[in-house]
Order: structure tokens, then sequence, then C-alpha cells
């Protein structure tokens, strides 16, 4: 809890092989936003990993699988910057 600053849980961290978060959020989430959350951290990892064309796939999922929840246009944010980083336009 100390290392990684948190103060309740539950918290859901996506971390890297060095210790580096790719991703976090605290609090309940039901089945359907938990998978939405997953998907998205999923992606923010590969972006960050730069696996563009995997950040991409992953982004596009979180918005055609789930386009209620309340990741859905992040993830329509991330797969632009994702498409931009990978082809530069």
């Amino acid at each position: 809890m100390r290392r990684y600053l948190q103060v309740w849980t539950p918290t859901i961290l996506l971390i890297s092989p060095d210790g580096s978060v790719y991703h976090e959020w605290s609090g309940y989430l039901p089945p359907d936003l938990y998978a939405a959350h997953l998907l998205l951290g999923r992606g923010k990892a590969a972006l960050k990993e730069e696996r563009f064309d995997v950040a991409r796939q992953l982004f596009d999922e979180v918005s055609n699988l789930h386009p209620l929840s309340d990741v859905a246009p992040e993830a329509l944010y991330w797969a632009a910057v994702a498409s931009y980083k990978g082809s530069g336009n």
C-alpha cells in the first residue's frame, strides 16, 4: 500500500515488470465495468510499450464491447492516440 500510495481497497493496479503502473482504479466495479477497465488498462500498457496496433485493437474492443461504460469515451481518445503514434498521421 505504501509503495503505490494506496489508501483503501479495493484498488486494482496493472503493473509493468519493473513496477511502473500502467493503469489503476479504486473502488467496487460490477463485472461488466471491471472488464471494460481491464481492457482499457491492457490498452494503456500496450501503448506505453509502443505496441500501437495492439493498443488500438484493445481500445476499440472497449468501445465496441462496452459502449455505454464510463471508460468508452476515454478508450476512443486513446485509440486515436495509438493510431497517430503508430502511423504519424
